[in-house]
């Protein structure tokens, strides 16, 4: 069980959700537990340009102010397209705290793809990919992580917890996107 918490970093690359509409639609998450292997996927669109999307999923550095779960989050070495990220933090089930650490290796397409991959950490294993793309309502978020535990994951707790903190993380990613955008908004005016 302790380890669960780092499936919930990890895929990530969320604050409580606002009414839903074409242009900021619901994170919709799916997770599937085969064993010691879980597998998620998450979507939402969100209205805000892909260079707008792109800007927070890539904010590495200031990812720890905008997502609750991380306590630290910080770019480890750069090499062109290639980033190292060390992530720390805590997933909370009730009373309960899972501390997480990991090491990832991102590769970045700029404003289409993130693809990652776990070199250190709390799990045994983990890939991941979010691709992002522009359509008539704004920018479409669709987010494929596989991971595999250190330990068994209980299917009645495991499930639902990582669907709720996942979900959670990417509500909290589409609203900093959101107040970005309005930021920048009222500065241009």
């Amino acid at each position: 069980m302790r380890h669960l918490a780092a499936l919930l970093l990890l895929f990530s690359l969320a604050l409580p959700a606002w009414a839903a509409d074409d242009r900021n639609s619901e994170v919709e998450v799916s997770v599937r537990v085969d064993g010691d292997d879980v597998h998620v996927t998450v979507n939402f669109t969100v209205d805000a340009t892909p260079q707008e999307v792109w800007a927070v999923l890539t904010d590495f550095d200031g990812m720890a102010k905008f997502v609750s779960n991380l306590e630290t989050s910080a770019v480890a070495s750069r090499q062109g397209n290639v980033v190292r990220v060390h992530t720390k933090g805590k997933a909370r089930f009730g009373p309960l705290q899972f501390p997480f650490e990991a090491v990832r290796e991102l590769t970045l397409t700029p404003y289409e793809r993130i693809q990652s991959k776990q070199l250190s950490g709390t799990l045994k294993r983990f890939e991941g990919e979010t691709r992002i793309t522009p359509t008539a309502q704004g920018t479409r978020v669709t987010y494929r992580g596989d991971s595999t535990s250190n330990q068994s994951i209980p299917f009645i707790v495991g499930p639902s917890f990582i669907k709720s903190e996942t979900e959670e993380q990417f509500h909290e990613m589409q609203t900093e996107i959101l107040r970005r955008r309005m930021e920048t908004g009222r500065k241009d005016k």
